[in-house]
């Protein structure tokens, strides 16, 4: 089973992710942190070592960074998070950017973000830059995250459904419960 996964994986990555040399060059262009070379090595499940373009693999940047449509980029929703905030709190948001999941260890990320966050910055807020901080354990970080928050006495008591519950009362349990509150939830 491990070598028709290893083959199909090759066959996918070497024929179907290869594009012509011009669109390689308008992301180098335009993501030249990202792309760091025109090939990549790619280790599969049997442990073999494949050299792939890199285009294929720095494509999802793009659409993280808007791509040609920049009203939804990573950079812009950040700040626009931020901006919703309360205002005495904006300064040190900007400041603590912390990333977390498994996409944040694309290669070069957080500098990229960091770039296009100060273009942004500079335009609405002179003098202010944004500090973006990526933990070398930050793929971990929803997981651990979630075990904090599930262990915490207020989640087993008041978010906490069980399949019993579940059952006995439905899917609305879950907006009831956990989306609209009602109170807010003091631990």
């Amino acid at each position: 089973a491990g070598a028709d996964v290893t083959n199909n994986l090759k066959n996918y990555w070497v024929k179907d992710l290869v594009f012509d040399d011009a669109y390689y060059v308008h992301l180098k262009e335009k993501y030249s942190s990202c792309v760091k070379s025109q090939t990549a090595e790619v280790e599969l499940p049997d442990g073999t070592v494949h050299s792939v373009k890199a285009a294929p693999l720095n494509r999802c940047t793009e659409s993280l960074f808007g791509g040609s449509d920049l009203e939804f980029s990573l950079p812009k929703m950040v700040y626009e998070g931020i901006m919703a905030a309360n205002i005495h709190c904006r300064k040190d948001l900007f400041c603590n950017i912390i990333l977390s999941g498994g996409n944040t260890k694309i290669s070069g990320l957080p500098d990229l973000l960091k770039e296009h966050l100060d273009k942004i910055l500079n335009e609405h807020h002179k003098g202010l830059n944004g500090k973006v901080v990526a933990p070398p354990e930050r793929c971990y970080s929803p997981w651990i995250g979630g075990s904090i928050v599930g262990s915490l006495s207020c989640f087993m008591n008041t978010l906490f459904i069980s399949k019993k519950e579940y059952e006995d009362v439905g899917p609305k349990i879950i907006h009831s419960r956990c989306i609209d509150p009602g109170d807010s939830i003091q631990c």
